[in-house]
Parts: C-alpha cells; sequence; structure tokens
C-alpha cells in the first residue's frame, strides 16, 4: 500500500551562542546550541485533492510548503493537506522557524517519495541557516551541535561535531511575558548595526568550549559542564548588548538569571534572542523541585511560563502511514 499520511515529530533547539560576525577573513555566525524533547513539534500530512494548511504556526507551513513544491516538485503547492499538530511560539530562542519549515520539508519529500536529499539543499530551499545552522544540524541529528561559521557564499556552515548530552540531564525553560527575540528583518538589521565581534572575544569563546564544556560532555561532569554553559552565553551575549540589555534581552531575562545562580542554579543562560531562559538541572527530580521552588524566589518569576525539557539526542523522525492504519 502507498503511504497516504506521513507525521514528523522534530525537537525543539537551544542556542547559548556565537563565536563571531563582523570581521574581514573571519568565518561569521558558528555557534553552541543543543536540541530538547519539549515544547517539540508534531506535524500531520495527507494527501488530498485541494492543498490545505490548518493548526498553529499554520501560514508559516503553507509558505515552506509552496516554496518546497516549486522546487522539488515543479509546481505552486502540493497535493495535500498539512496540519500543524503541536508546536512552541516563534520567536521565543526556540528554533521554532527552522524546525517547522525543515519538518514540513521533509515530510512532503516522504509523502512523494522523493529520495533523501542533501540537508543543505533543503536548507537552502527552505531559506533556514541563512546565519546559525545549529538548528538545521540538530533537526537531523539531535543532540549538542558545533557548526564552524559561514564564508561568504556557502549554504550551509560546516559542522564541526556532534555530542549526546548525559540523557539524565534536565533543562528548566522559563520564559518571561510579554516579550519576542529579534527576527526577520529587524534581526538582519541588528547584525549591520552591531560592532564586529573582537577577536579575543572569539578566542575566549573557542577556550570555554573546547576546554571546559566539551570535556565535561566526553567524560560527563554536570558542575563543570554547568559553568562553562553559563560563562559562554554571558560572553557571547556581550556582542548584542547594542541591540539588547547587555549579554540579555531584557532587565527581566537578566534578573531571572541573577536570581536562579544566587539560588545555586549555575548553568543558566539565554536561548539565542531569548526571551526563553534555560537552567541545566542534573535530575528529573531536582528539576521538578527548582520549577516548583520559583514562585518563592521573587515576583520576577509571577509571570513567567515554565517547561521541563529532557535532551534529544536524535533527530527528526519520520513515519509513513498506509492508507488501511491512517487516522
Amino acid at each position: 500500500m502507498t503511504a497516504s499520511t506521513v507525521v514528523v515529530t522534530a525537537p525543539s533547539r537551544l542556542h547559548f551562542g556565537m563565536f563571531s560576525f563582523g570581521q574581514e577573513n573571519v568565518r561569521e555566525f558558528g555557534g553552541v546550541g543543543t536540541m530538547i524533547d519539549a515544547p517539540g513539534l508534531r506535524v500531520r500530512l495527507r494527501k488530498a485533492r485541494h492543498f490545505h494548511c490548518h493548526g498553529p504556526l499554520s501560514a508559516r507551513a503553507e509558505h515552506a510548503a509552496r516554496r518546497f513544491a516549486e522546487t522539488f516538485l515543479s509546481r505552486a503547492e502540493p497535493d495535500c493537506e498539512i496540519e500543524v499538530e503541536q508546536v512552541s511560539e516563534e520567536h521565543a530562542g526556540l528554533g521554532t522557524g527552522t524546525q517547522l519549515a525543515l519538518a514540513i520539508g521533509r515530510g512532503l519529500a516522504s509523502l512523494h517519495g522523493l529520495p533523501d536529499m542533501e540537508l543543505s539543499c533543503l536548507a537552502s530551499c527552505l531559506n533556514r541557516a541563512q546565519r546559525s545552522a545549529v538548528g538545521t544540524y540538530g533537526f537531523e541529528l539531535g543532540g549538542l551541535i558545533v557548526e564552524g561559521g559561514k564564508r561568504r557564499g556557502e549554504t550551509l556552515a560546516p559542522l564541526i561535531g556532534r555530542w549526546e548530552i548525559p540523557s539524565g540531564w534536565r533543562f528548566l525553560l522559563i520564559r518571561p511575558r510579554p516579550g519576542k527575540g529579534l527576527a526577520g528583518q529587524a534581526e538582519i538589521q541588528a547584525f549591520s548595526s552591531m560592532p564586529p565581534v573582537p577577536y579575543e572575544v572569539s578566542a575566549e569563546l573557542a577556550q570555554i568550549l573546547l576546554m571546559r564544556m566539551l570535556p565535561a560532555i566526553v567524560k560527563p561532569c554536570f558542575e563543570e559542564f554547568s559553568a562553562g554553559l553559563h560563562d559562554f552565553g554571558a560572553l557571547a551575549g556581550q556582542a548584542f548588548a547594542s541591540c539588547q540589555h547587555g549579554s540579555y534581552a531584557s532587565p527581566e531575562v537578566a534578573n531571572i538569571i541573577r536570581r536562579l545562580r544566587e539560588e545555586g542554579v549555575q548553568g543558566v543562560g539565554q536561548s539565542s534572542w531569548g526571551p526563553t531562559v534555560f537552567a541545566l538541572l542534573p535530575s528529573p527530580a531536582n528539576a521538578e523541585r527548582i520549577a516548583e521552588q520559583l514562585p518563592n524566589w521573587g515576583s520576577i518569576f509571577d509571570s513567567c511560563t515554565t517547561c521541563l525539557a529532557a535532551p534529544c539526542n536524535a533527530g527528526v523522525r519520520v513515519t509513513s502511514v498506509a492508507d488501511a492504519d491512517a487516522s
């Protein structure tokens, strides 16, 4: 039987920071981040006579589907129905736009029986990885991703390496409301206006990653990784100070990070442009305990939403459902 339905599930992304931008003869952007299992994403695609998208962020899903159809199917739109069943809010620092677009692309390829295509081709078609490629590689591979930045004319930055995060560790996600991170034209303008990252800052970021964070993943040491994670993010964030509140998106984000560290949570930072704050904890029980205690740590947490997430060491999953089994 042919597959009439395809279900695509993908993780969310945390971005810990970039290495460089704005310097002559230096690869731009680069970065470090990891994939997490929540909030995550789930998209269902069904063969249909007429193209239709529905569910949250359906307009973004429709745009990605049309781009894919024009490039790989030689028509304006695919013959299918797309339902976005689960997705996190966009512009919150969780890589939602990239995960959704790539999920639509992988789902349509499977639904139409197309052979596996190179990740760089899919990313280029869907206009992803224009700067960071952490979420693009993470979509395919899961785990902790380090990518090396782009030279002019490159479609996709090279992958430096991918490592598994210990499965017992947990991320507590804290999002102050209201607020969204920069995206689209505002993000483009921000990068064009910010001063270059000094060479010595890029070198220090590389040192933190190579000498502190990666050894603490290869031979797991929660405390060492947590300390390096905070220091990497705080230093990387200084490059964006002209467009945000110092190392962080807002005074609220800065205060949340400061308060968590005062309470002994060391592996704290802002994901991408924010406003999502992540706090790394050593176990599910510890993460649940910290989440329960937040209301006792000050009014800055009163309007925050929270979510517990496990490391996701696997990437996208595409499941085809035969006609007789579709539901």
